[in-house]
């Protein structure tokens, strides 16, 4: 509790990147990040990130990791308290038999891996809302004894995945969803929350995110509009940075796959079939496109009912209509929680508004101005390289020691 507490003050976490790359064993400590490293000579000033290969060096990527040694509160933080002192390893999902972790990230299709996690579970209401379902906690990385915890962050077996989106998209898709969107239970638990006396527009949220605040985590007492202040560690996990999930703003090079929520029918199948889940569950995996279909209440819903000739559609893929067209898929239509965000940037993004945004959000934008021009998949530790320059000396340092 006093770890958690200690860390999170701290409303600015360092962004690292790859700081498992700066442990040094024969000293037993961590080489100063701003450090030039004293091996670099002629040879490896000429090396580009081309001449390097990440598969040799991968043995640097998910080793002497250790969450205390971050800045972010460490995993176990979300037994003790809620909200601020979560910690950032509470949506780390676990696939034990494919020893794949998850990083599910809020307004990043997380909702639809953990219903998968369930349906791989053997969960009958895995369509349902999942959010506290008691099979998917005993699956979550927080829950886990330390040694555990330690053991699978630093054994090569565990692949560590996420997607991420869009950052302008996806603080406007929490916008139209928790903010305004047509469930007046979910609006109004927001005004209340926040003491708003009525509903902000987009440009006042954003305002309001973007003022400063001095303290953190809030303790229990009246809500007050001061706690919408600020993009830190402190936010509502919809709209808190993508960056302080799962340790990536400071363990990126431990993630094998990052993907774009853009290419996530295309990426999604890819990920399962490198781990081995897509033939036994996710080509399996069925849902009901049109929701009025559901029946029971929405944590309860019971299976899909499937009949002759029925075609089942697979996780995150796009179902295939009686027209022979292409409908909507898992990704594109959020649990409860479908805005149409992409479409509607335009309308709700001035240029000004844009600009405070990325200003806001300057560290998820990043990664993402690097990962929306890929097709595949990037490794974090690709993408370490690409957006710090101390990564990249580091990672060529390490390449020409290998050689």
């Amino acid at each position: 509790k006093e770890s958690c507490d200690e860390k999170t003050r701290m409303l600015h976490p360092s962004f690292a990147w790859c700081l498992q790359w700066f442990w040094d064993e024969n000293i037993s400590n961590y080489t100063a990040i701003n450090e030039v490293p004293k091996e670099i000579d002629d040879k490896l000033i000429n090396k580009t990130i081309h001449d390097i290969n990440f598969q040799k060096i991968s043995k640097y990527s998910h080793q002497n990791i250790h969450p205390d040694q971050s800045s972010l509160p460490p995993p176990g933080c979300s037994l003790i308290t809620e909200g601020a002192g979560s910690g950032s390893y509470q949506h780390l999902l676990l696939f034990p038999s494919a020893k794949l972790a998850i990083c599910g990230i809020y307004k990043v299709g997380s909702t639809q891996w953990l219903q998968f996690l369930r349906f791989v579970l053997g969960a009958k209401d895995y369509q349902s809302n999942p959010h506290s379902k008691p099979d998917v906690k005993i699956m979550s990385f927080d829950k886990l004894r330390r040694d555990l915890q330690i053991k699978i962050l630093n054994d090569p077996e565990w692949k560590f995945a996420t997607f991420l989106r869009d950052p302008a998209e996806r603080l406007l898709s929490t916008y139209l969803d928790r903010v305004a969107g047509k469930d007046e239970i979910q609006t109004g638990w927001f005004r209340k929350s926040y003491n708003l006396r009525k509903r902000p527009s987009f440009p006042e949220f954003v305002e309001y995110i973007s003022r400063n605040r001095t303290h953190c985590p809030f303790r229990q007492g009246s809500p007050t509009t001061d706690r919408l202040f600020g993009v830190d560690w402190c936010a509502d996990p919809h709209w808190r940075p993508q960056t302080f999930n799962c340790g990536l703003s400071e363990f990126l090079p431990r993630f094998s796959y990052i993907g774009s929520l853009d290419k996530a029918e295309t990426q999604s199948r890819e990920l399962l079939e490198e781990v081995g889940l897509w033939d036994d569950f996710g080509k399996y995996y069925h849902w009901n496109v049109n929701k009025s279909e559901n029946k029971g209440f929405e944590c309860s819903l019971f299976p899909p009912e499937l009949k002759v000739g029925d075609t089942l559609i697979g996780f995150q893929q796009r179902p295939q209509a009686k027209n022979g067209s292409r409908g909507d898929s898992a990704s594109d239509t959020a649990y409860g929680h479908s805005t149409s965000a992409q479409s509607k940037l335009v309308k709700y993004y001035t240029p000004k508004l844009m600009e405070t945004v990325k200003r806001l959000y300057s560290h998820d934008f990043e990664l993402w101005d690097v990962l929306k021009v890929e097709n595949k998949f990037l490794s974090g530790s690709e993408l370490a390289v690409k957006v710090s320059s101390q990564c990249q000396r580091r990672v060529l340092t390490m390449s020409n020691y290998e050689q």
